[in-house]
This record gives C-alpha cells, sequence and structure tokens, in this order.
C-alpha cells in the first residue's frame, strides 16, 4: 500500500465530489482526469493494435472468420477477467458512480450537508480500497483496474479492444501494472510477466 498515493487521492477524490455538487462539468472532469491518468498506458495500447488489427483485416479479407473466433474467444476471457477481479471493478464504478450521481443532483446547493455527504462517500471509498489491499492489490493496481471501468464496458462492444491487466495466463503487452498478488481464496498460478491482455490471451494469474 502506497500511503502517499492512498492518501492524496482520497483527498482530492472528496475535493472532486464537492465540486462535482456545483455542475455536472467537475463530475465529468474529474472522471475524465482518473481515466487518463490511470489508462495513459493503455490508451497508446489499443491505438497501436487497432491500425495492426484494422490494417490486416484489410489487407487479408480472408481472415475474417478467425477474426469472428477471436473475437468469440476474447469475449469469454472478458467475462473470466471481470469474474476474478469482480471486487477491484466495482470499486472502480462505485468511484464513478459517485461522481455522476453528485454531478447530477447539485448537490453541492445542499451547504455543509454536501460535504459531509462527501466525506462520507470518501470513507467508504477508503474502507472498500483497504479491503482490496487485504486481497492483495497494490494502491497502483486498485487504481488502475477502477480505471479501466469505462474500457471494459466498451470492450464489449468492440470485440478487439485490447486491454492490459494486472495478472494473466499469457503476454501480449507491455509493462503497466506490475503483477498483483493472487485473487483471495485462489490458490496461487504460475505467474506471467508484468502486464497482460485482456482481450484474448489473458487474465490474472
Amino acid at each position: 500500500m502506497n500511503k502517499t498515493m492512498h492518501a492524496g487521492f482520497l483527498v482530492l477524490y472528496f475535493i472532486a465530489l464537492v465540486l462535482s455538487g456545483t455542475s455536472p462539468l467537475f463530475a465529468a472532469g474529474a472522471a475524465l482526469v482518473f481515466f487518463l491518468v490511470t489508462s495513459f498506458q493503455v490508451l497508446k495500447m489499443i491505438v497501436v493494435l487497432a491500425v495492426i488489427i484494422g490494417g490486416l483485416c484489410v489487407l487479408f479479407p480472408f481472415l475474417a472468420p478467425v477474426a469472428f473466433i477471436l473475437a468469440v474467444v476474447f469475449f469469454v476471457l472478458r467475462i473470466r477477467f471481470i469474474i476474478r477481479n469482480i471486487y477491484a471493478i466495482l470499486a472502480g464504478a462505485y468511484m464513478y458512480g459517485l461522481l455522476a450521481a453528485f454531478g447530477a443532483s447539485h448537490i453541492g446547493l445542499l451547504g455543509y450537508a454536501a460535504y459531509a455527504l462527501a466525506a462520507a462517500a470518501v470513507l467508504v471509498l477508503h474502507v472498500i480500497l483497504k479491503w482490496l489491499y487485504r486481497m492483495g492489490y497494490t494502491t497502483k493496481q486498485a487504481f488502475g483496474i477502477m480505471g479501466l471501468v469505462p474500457l471494459l464496458v466498451v470492450a464489449f462492444v468492440l470485440p478487439f479492444l485490447k486491454i492490459p491487466v494486472v495478472h494473466g495466463d499469457v503476454v501480449v503487452s507491455p509493462d503497466v501494472y506490475p503483477d498483483a498478488a493472487p485473487p483471495p481464496r485462489r490458490r496461487p498460478q504460475r505467474r506471467c510477466s508484468p502486464s497482460c491482455c485482456i482481450s484474448g490471451n489473458c487474465g490474472f494469474s
């Protein structure tokens, strides 16, 4: 656990919630900043792979049946990734959801009550993060998976979207996050290189 990163994030998240209560633009901006900070390397990988896969499909149209089969396999592996990391993903959904809720409700008009609600929400997030740490995630890993929530949603629409994640069985992407500890109540498995890709050849190790 990185105490400085953890505490800094909670402070910034509290400020973001308070500001989000005054305008949905602050909520959108805070969500976008967190997404870009935690997923920048992933986004670069997505662009590169999209160009490669798109180019291959254009140059070799006969690969279309293979592409369809791979899309099905990737979809199944995404489900596997979500099941094995459901708690970190739900933590990310909670974080993004709170920003959206504060932004849509204009709760900032409540005055000091808005500060109290934001503090309570941050406290709950603190407890959730501590729980994730006990499950074996580092601060960076927890934030990394939480930030991927929007991409995980998009990944179910775009079959070939490749998203590096923390654990995996086969390495297909560069280093984005270090290995995390095995999921709770699972026997340790063979570790792979630091980052793996959810879209076809990976999951957590």
